[in-house]
């Protein structure tokens, strides 16, 4: 009562119209939040105020739980598992969380403000160029791999997804990434790479025929030493079942194939002495 009580003197000092938020009691006890307007009018040559009341309980509701919305949005976006950034459009940084902040080692005041490519490594910052101007006309990126730099000076292999946000007239307004570590990952692939090279050069170069077939006996791979002792080239081989090529005698591909079912039904196969031909019959 005492804010109406203000708001009506202002509309008399001022003669202007005058409103304020208050909550005015229902007749059953409970309160309402209420508009409170009010003017300076003159009715048979005396001065009265008119005062307006609007309910704002929806009102009140709906900036309750945006309030409510935002404070669940700053919980989830210290405390997600995973790093978040935001960039202005030349790509400074305008907000980070927790975990971007764990992984890379600054405090808060160290990083705001700055050019993200200050933490990349430099033989990225060629894909920094190239992909930031993409990504800020696609709208979105997904799978980025950037090489980082952390503040002790190690670095690490991340993944960026992001998106970007619009203002009402869908002018750019800021970045929203999340980045995850692959460091491990890449590791992996590059020694599942290295096993593979390794694997292959000594198929490739053992002196010993080698020919790999899938279940159904089709041929899917052989190496150098296949194509000299069965007069095949490797093209000849590939995709053919291994029982129509008649690289084998009847008897030695009879033993093959119970050699080979052995496999299938995972028992033990036994090593084999078999008569094989060349593909000029020999």
């Amino acid at each position: 009562m005492p804010a109406i009580l203000k708001n009506f003197e202002e509309v008399i000092t001022s003669n202007q119209l005058a409103s304020i938020e208050c909550r005015i009691k229902h007749k059953e006890g409970y309160y309402i939040p209420v508009v409170a307007k009010a003017s300076l009018v003159n009715r048979d040559r005396k001065p009265k105020i008119v005062g307006i009341l609007r309910d704002i309980t929806e009102k009140k509701f709906i900036e309750r739980k945006l309030i409510e919305a935002e404070i669940n949005f700053q919980f989830l976006f210290e405390n997600a598992p995973l790093g978040y950034q935001s960039l202005d459009y030349r790509g400074n940084v305008l907000a980070v969380n927790k975990a971007w902040l764990e992984f890379f080692g600054y405090s808060k005041n160290e990083v705001i403000g700055k050019w993200f490519g200050d933490f990349i490594d430099p033989e990225y910052l060629k894909v920094l160029h190239t992909k930031f101007p993409q990504f800020k006309e696609d709208g979105e990126v997904k799978g980025l791999e950037y090489k980082i730099i952390k503040k002790d000076g190690t670095r690490a292999m991340i993944s960026f997804n992001g998106k970007i946000s619009y203002d009402e007239n869908m002018n750019f307004k800021q970045t929203h990434g999340i980045f995850q570590d692959i460091t491990e990952r890449k590791k992996t692939e590059q020694t599942l790479k290295e096993s593979e090279k390794k694997y292959r050069d000594l198929f490739e170069n053992s002196p010993s025929s080698i020919i790999l077939v899938d279940l159904d006996g089709k041929i899917v791979d052989c190496n150098s030493a296949s194509e000299f002792l069965t007069g095949y080239n490797k093209a000849d081989l590939l995709n053919h079942n291994i029982s129509n090529l008649e690289l084998f005698f009847e008897d030695s591909l009879d033993l093959i194939k119970k050699n080979f079912k052995l496999l299938i039904d995972g028992e033990e196969a036994n090593q084999l002495e078999v008569k094989s031909k060349t593909k000029n019959g020999k």
